[in-house]
């Protein structure tokens, strides 16, 4: 082992040539210095708090199971969801704070809702969901607040002229309209396609299939 020192205890003959020297060892122990061990058990300590601290950044990543994962649908893979929903948060929400206001909320269960990826749509049990799940820290319970024009009419037709204040209908929309691309695309006779990576496999290996009639936007 390069650069580290052997040393010989016990007895031992020394042969001469003439030009080279041979060292007969009898009965001798041949240790490696101490120093070579420690050095090994060092680095294979730091590997392992290398290991062990990745681990735990990884894990913090991971978005919690929650009882309340039972209200999508259960061909969706509801972790795949929930990362989506993660982007949503994080490239949508208020600046620096990486939240959804509740009225954005109500957009994404609005989107949910209409490509019937919910089995519960109750928006009481939705916003509980995303206490356990994104830590939403907003008192209200319900989407009572939002404007009724948002909610009997479909987000594909919101607009400047859905409510009186003209930007508010287009942020609306903005959003909607994201929301929607993340999840399905849209055919051009209106029907809806689930993007297969958001789906489980069934038993013949294949995604499974959300149907609920013709799922027209």
């Amino acid at each position: 082992m390069a650069g580290n020192n052997i040393y010989v205890q016990g007895s031992y003959i020394d042969i001469h040539d003439n030009q080279n020297v041979y060292l007969s060892v009898d009965k001798a122990q041949v240790n490696v210095a101490d120093r070579v061990r420690k050095d090994d058990a060092e680095e294979a300590e730091e590997l392992e708090k290398e290991f062990a601290e990745a681990q735990e950044v990884k894990d913090d990543n991971v978005l919690p199971l929650s009882p309340l994962d039972s209200i999508f649908h259960r061909a969706l893979n509801v972790a795949r969801v929930k990362e989506a929903i993660r982007q949503i948060i994080v490239t949508r929400g208020e600046a620096g704070r990486h939240r959804l206001s509740l009225k954005q909320w109500f957009v994404v269960h609005k989107v949910l809702e209409e490509i019937s990826w919910l089995d519960d749509d109750t928006d009481t049990r939705f916003i509980e969901w995303i206490r356990q799940v994104f830590q939403y820290e907003g008192k209200t319970g319900d989407f009572k607040s939002v404007k009724s024009e948002f909610k009997h009419s479909h987000s594909s037709t919101w607009g400047a002229d859905t409510v009186k204040d003209r930007q508010t209908g287009r942020e609306y929309r903005a959003l909607a309209d994201y929301v929607r691309s993340l999840f399905v695309t849209i055919g051009g006779d209106g029907s809806i396609h689930d993007r297969e990576e958001f789906l489980n496999l069934g038993s013949d290996g294949k995604p499974m299939y959300i149907g609920r009639g013709l799922r027209k936007k």
